[in-house]
């Protein structure tokens, strides 16, 4: 038995087994506390074993192959299916992100799943949900490949039924799970026709190649641009939907926030960018890239990032905006895989050496890796954050409900402060050093790409849309942590019913030892790079010396090697260390000043005017502060695009019918009922429509139209009718039997 068969039968034992055993107090009705503790100790031993393994491989790389499953076969002339497993760096930095992330939540969990009536389930399914992401990631077979990607899907779709246990009566939560179903089943669709087209365009699947991705990865010897372009378009889209890119997004926002707290930190921290790992795989190792794709996909990201903070924006939760900025992370890290598409697809009209271009390409990719480990650490951190209020709170995460919480809950908000200053990109927190890496990337294209009007169109646009995403991530997160955590209680009354004290120290040491790393991350980029370059350059993106300089001081980033003139400088930027750290030692004296002034007591009355002071209406808040931008964005940005369709009379007549129809007798036709909400509820009376869910909803309902039109056609209630279609089917059984022994 190889290493990696060895160490990947153990995790899986483990998390199968954790999986397993609260199924047993769950069937005989027992007590499901001490089977939720024996499952969360499986998980943490099995996510330890994972990340003690994919760090090892890490530092000494190369690649393992192993067998889980014997390859056998069952008939005669049928491929042969076995689970066989493939491990390379790349593999091994995803199994880090989860395995370590795994660690964390579950000792969180410990304490969080204390008083949930439903732990075991949870329990069951966040092994299976591991195990399920875990066993994806190095699979190197078709058939189990995709079958691992749907087991993740299935393993979070009963976690997204948490909140539907608690409330089955509830709209949002019945809507929740169907639309996570078809979303992702249909990404996952478009992902098995990619594979098997590829595997076709190819003739590689034989009696005795078991599916095997191995063939893939050989792929570099015959090219057929025709084939690599549909199965390009095929994996964008598949692997797009299930990462919640634009126009799929919608299902994130709605689904992420019905399942419990705690998983949200792994489902948004690292399961939803496992389609990332897909697309990295499928375009760097399987096809070869298309300069032309890259500018598909760079535009499409920086539009992703654009809609997903302005959807933040208007979040009225802090689950449903934490849900909607993970769509714009995604668009940041799409930009650095785009970019190194556009970089590794020689670009015509361009006289910029090939190994300076694949030297951009890594830059870009490694800028793309250093995001999605960024975004793990910081978007975990705010959802375990995020978890601790949920708890302290009652289950209370209305933004208009809370504020004042950083009086009551000192590291809780500290914790959730620091998220929020990392994911908003300021430093020395890690949140800057990969926008700055993916900036630099982008601006290193315009110098270099400049005789391509189309590719210098498209990065000039997406630097466009991601510097104004990265500039409303921060008005985001002023609204969302001075709404939640500073000021006034906007319901005093509510507030009596809240937790006194801070959550149990298992739960603050997990949240204050990641607000650690975004710090660690962010004052030692060099050191993480030096690791992530590792990880390009097994994709055969190679990143020279002179083009990338790393170190435990920064980052230094050059371009030169023209064929006309070596000595030309085109491009030339550098990160050092030593203002990461100056700016490092402000923060900590802004942060000592703060302690200090907070120790003053000053209680001095609020003057009104002689009336009676009401937190919830005379408290100027974040929310206020944002407004104007929030306005104008919905002014300029979507009424311009948007406005001649969304508010045509016939639509306002339509939701103005539904309303009387609702207050008259409280059953509203069929076709009038609105799939999706189609709005975000800014303040009352005031609502700003979602153009893209509106846009599924005609769908949805051209879709249930010709259905039952069509259901009316076939099922008509014609015995004799049902009895051709039982012939017509056996006909085409018959027929395709004949061609198959043929």
């Amino acid at each position: 038995m190889t290493e990696p068969e060895s160490y990947f039968l153990i995790i899986f034992f483990l998390l199968a087994a954790g999986a397993l055993i609260p199924i047993i107090p769950m069937i005989f009705r027992w007590e499901s506390g001490k089977a939720t503790t024996v499952s969360l100790l499986l998980a943490l031993a099995g996510s330890g074993v994972t990340t003690f393994y994919a760090i090892k491989f890490l530092v000494f790389g190369g690649q393992s192959t192993g067998h889980l499953l014997d390859v056998t076969t069952y008939m005669a002339g049928l491929p042969q299916i076995g689970l066989t497993i493939y491990v390379d760096r790349l593999a091994a930095f995803f199994l880090v992100l989860i395995g370590g992330l795994s660690v964390g939540i579950t000792i969180y969990s410990f304490a969080y799943l204390k008083k949930k009536g439903d732990r075991a389930f949870i329990a069951a399914a966040y092994n299976l949900f591991v195990l399920s992401g875990v066993l994806f990631i190095v699979a190197s077979n078709i058939f189990f490949f995709v079958v691992l990607l749907e087991c993740v899907t299935l393993a979070f779709g009963a976690l997204v039924l948490h909140k539907h246990y608690e409330k089955p009566f509830e709209i949002q939560h019945q809507r929740a799970i169907k639309t996570y179903l078809i979303a992702n089943h249909i990404g996952g669709i478009f992902v098995l026709a990619a594979l098997l087209f590829f595997a076709v365009s190819q003739y590689k699947i034989a009696a005795t190649s078991a599916f095997s991705m191995d063939f893939f990865r050989d792929h570099s010897n015959q090219t057929n641009h025709s084939a690599d372009t549909l199965v390009f378009f095929l994996a964008f889209i598949g692997f797009g939907i299930k990462a919640g890119i634009a126009p799929f997004h919608i299902w994130v926002a709605i689904a992420h926030p019905s399942s419990p707290t705690n998983t949200h930190a792994m489902s948004l921290g690292i399961m939803i960018k496992i389609a990332l790992y897909g697309m990295i795989r499928v375009f760097f190792q399987f096809l070869h890239p298309v300069w032309w794709w890259g500018i598909i996909v760079l535009l499409i990201a920086g539009l992703t990032a654009l809609i997903g903070v302005r959807n933040a924006l208007y979040g009225h939760t802090l689950k449903d905006s934490l849900a909607d900025h993970s769509v714009e992370n995604i668009g940041i890290i799409l930009a650095g895989i785009g970019l190194a598409l556009i970089f590794k697809g020689k670009v015509p009209f361009i006289k910029v050496p090939t190994p300076v271009l694949d030297s951009m390409a890594g830059l870009a990719l490694l800028a793309a890796l250093y995001h999605l480990l960024n975004h793990t650490v910081f978007k975990g951190l705010l959802y375990l954050c995020t978890g601790a209020v949920d708890q302290l709170t009652g289950g209370v995460v209305e933004l208009k409900k809370l504020g004042g919480l950083i009086h009551r809950y000192r590291w809780t908000s500290l914790c959730f402060l620091i998220g929020g200053v990392a994911i908003a990109g300021f430093p020395p927190f890690n949140g800057f050093i990969s926008e700055w890496l993916v900036l630099q990337s982008l601006l290193a294209g315009l110098n270099l790409l400049t005789g391509n009007i189309w590719v210098l169109g498209a990065i000039v646009a997406s630097l466009l849309l991601l510097a104004s995403a990265f500039a409303l991530t921060a008005f985001a997160f002023v609204k969302i942590i001075g709404e939640a955590f500073l000021g006034k209680p906007r319901d005093e009354a509510l507030a009596t019913t809240f937790a006194t004290r801070d959550v149990p120290w298992r739960m603050r040491g997990v949240m204050i030892v990641m607000a650690a790393f975004c710090l660690a991350l962010g004052i030692f980029p060099g050191l993480v790079a030096t690791m992530l370059k590792t990880i390009v350059i097994d994709l055969n993106l190679s990143l020279a010396a002179n083009q990338l300089s790393l170190s435990w001081q920064g980052i230094n980033v050059t371009a030169t090697n023209l064929s006309a003139n070596p000595s030309v400088l085109l491009y030339s930027a550098s990160l050092q260390a030593g203002v990461l750290f100056v700016l490092l030692g402000l923060l900590v004296v802004v942060c000592f000043i703060a302690v200090r002034s907070s120790r003053v007591s000053r209680n001095r009355p609020v003057w009104t005017g002689g009336t009676p002071y009401n937190p919830a209406t005379m408290q100027y808040t974040s929310s206020t502060f944002t407004f104007p931008v929030r306005d104008i964005l919905e002014k300029t940005l979507y009424s311009m695009l948007f406005a001649p369709l969304i508010k045509m009379p016939p639509v306002k007549w339509a939701i103005e019918r539904q309303r009387l129809k609702l207050a008259v007798d409280g059953a509203p036709d069929t076709w009038e009922i609105q799939p999706l909400d189609t709005a975000f509820e800014v303040s009352t009376g005031r609502r700003v429509v979602e153009p893209f869910r509106l846009v599924y909803n005609g769908a949805i309902k051209l879709l249930l139209r010709g259905a039952q039109a069509t259901g009316a056609f076939f099922q008509n209630g014609y015995l004799s009718r049902y009895l051709s279609y039982i012939f017509l089917f056996f006909i085409v059984v018959f027929l395709v039997m004949i061609v198959v022994i043929k």
